[in-house]
């Protein structure tokens, strides 16, 4: 098992290596009013970052929404079939 976990390591390194080999040109971005020259593996990463940025709050705000979910209504309202005391 230890031999297949180093075969998978070395072949993602190797092919982060060649990605980075392969996206180090430049290449114009422009974003809202954010112009920039950058090598194509920033811009890439920069992607990367945002897009894991964004599902880890995604996924925040959809934990939070089940927990809310979970509370059950009669711990925050009182039961509205009982008469009124008055």
């Amino acid at each position: 098992m230890k031999t297949v976990k180093l075969i998978v390591i070395l072949a993602v390194s190797l092919a982060l290596v060649l990605v980075v080999a392969q996206n180090r040109a430049p290449v114009q971005t422009s974003f809202l009013w954010f112009n920039a020259e950058m090598p194509a593996i920033l811009l890439l990463l920069l992607t990367g970052a945002g897009g894991v940025r964004s599902g880890a709050a995604c996924r925040a705000v959809r934990e939070k929404w089940r927990e809310i979910q979970s509370i059950s209504p009669e711990s925050v309202m009182p039961d509205t079939d009982t008469q009124p005391a008055w």
